[in-house]
């Protein structure tokens, strides 16, 4: 299996960030598709870590 860009020395995204990109590009993927189940899922992914984070 190659290995993915988390993986590559150098490339380690901060903490957080890919749980951000999960959560908006379900946002973007559900709005697309009219799904609102994946709209509302990345919708909580957001929330959650900005809870976290405010904390």
């Amino acid at each position: 299996m190659p290995p993915t860009r988390s993986h590559i020395r150098g490339n380690e995204a901060p903490e957080g960030t890919e749980l951000h990109i999960v959560g908006v590009s379900g946002i973007a993927c559900g709005l697309t598709h009219d799904d609102p189940e994946v709209v509302e899922r990345g919708r909580r992914t957001l929330r959650r870590l900005h809870r976290t984070q405010s904390a």
